[in-house]
Formats: C-alpha cells, structure tokens, sequence
C-alpha cells in the first residue's frame, strides 16, 4: 500500500509539473502575442500618414505606395503566426518596406546591405529589422543636404543595424513599442537581449541571430 501510495504522489507529481510547464508555455505564448499585436497599429500609422501626404501632393506615386504597401501586408500578416523568421523572409520584407519609404524620401535615404550567405538561415523575431529602420528613419533627419545612410551587415552571431546620427530638432511622437519590443521579445524567447548604442556619428543595433531550436 506504502508503494502504491508513493507511485500515485510520483505521478501527481509529474502531472503537475507539466500542467505547470503547460501553463507558462501558454503565459509566454500569450504575451509573446501582445507584443506582436502591438507592432501593426503602429506600422499601420506610419504607412497612412505616408499615403496621406501623397496623395495629397503626388497622386501617381500614392498609387505605386497603395500597389507596394499591399505586397509587403501580405508578408507581414504570414509571419504573425510565428514567433521567429528565417533571416531571408526578413530582408524580403524591408525590400518591400524600403520601396515604400523611397517613394517618400527617394535618394536621400541610402541603405545598404551586406549580409553573408550563412546568416540567411539564421532566424530573427519576426519584424525585428522593419522595426530598427523605421527608428531610423522616424528619429533622423532625412534630406538632400543630409541623407540618411544605414547599413545591415553581420558581426559573429549579430545582425548590425547602424545608421548615421542626424537626430531631429523636435522629437516625433511614437507609440511606445519599438526598441523596447524587441528587448522584450528576444528576452521571452530566452535569448540573449539585443544592444542600443550611441557612437558619435552612429546609431547601432545589435541584435543575436538565433538558431531554430531558439
């Protein structure tokens, strides 16, 4: 009776033990989603505001934005599912993001990106470089006289966003996702946290490329 007493605790034990794990994998999964969900209202915000003033000033290129702007939904609404992006589905959607934003800005906003063949199967939070450049772009000056350059490459196990300093005279109003999105979403996946640096004349972000197994 003593054993099976004890082999029924043992049990009771290890039921419970998942039910636990179930239960926080379904609290990160949750709050992983609350992150996500916050990201489209503010992509949303910044794309209309854009189109707004388009169409206002230069009709034909409001069309070329609605035409490129529905491509590049697309993509994002086949990554809400999931919680990391191949590297490559990534630098697919800022081609699109950045089509758009040179309807805006044209020449005065030079990206370039130099990413090995290798780190294209690494995996990022889906949005992650979306969300780095429009920092970029929202909090510097962009202009002839000033264009803003960014670059994208990889430093060891790091995606490296970096950007020159051009910050603007009046700061832009935001939603307050963002950078901080990212720090928490990289930290809910377990991963090492990303980095924000200042370095007269540089903005960089790094953030880990992860593994799939992350």
């Amino acid at each position: 009776m003593k054993k099976q007493a004890a082999l029924a605790l043992e049990k009771d034990k290890e039921r419970l033990l998942e039910e636990n794990d179930l239960l926080h994998q379904e609290n990160l999964m949750a709050r992983f989603e609350t992150l996500k969900s916050q990201i489209d209202p503010h992509f949303l915000f910044n794309a209309m505001n854009t189109l707004y003033t388009l169409v206002e000033t230069e009709p034909k290129k409001a069309r070329e934005f609605v035409s490129s702007f529905s491509a590049l939904y697309r993509k994002v609404l086949t990554s809400r599912e999931r919680t990391i992006v191949p590297v490559q589905e990534e630098l697919e959607l800022v081609h699109h993001y950045l089509f758009l934003q040179r309807i805006r800005f044209g020449d005065s906003l030079r990206v370039q990106v130099e990413v090995p063949a290798h780190a294209l199967k690494g995996y990022l939070p889906p949005f992650t470089l979306q969300m780095l450049l429009e920092n970029a772009i929202k909090h510097n000056v962009i202009s002839a006289a000033h264009p803003l350059h960014i670059t994208i490459t990889v430093e060891g196990e790091h995606l490296i966003v970096r950007n020159d300093l051009l910050p603007r005279g009046t700061k832009e109003a935001g939603t307050g996702t963002g950078l901080e999105n990212i720090r928490r979403r990289y930290v809910m996946l377990g991963a090492a946290e990303p980095t924000f640096t200042v370095s007269d004349p540089y903005y960089t972000a790094s953030v880990p490329i992860l593994s799939q197994e992350a």
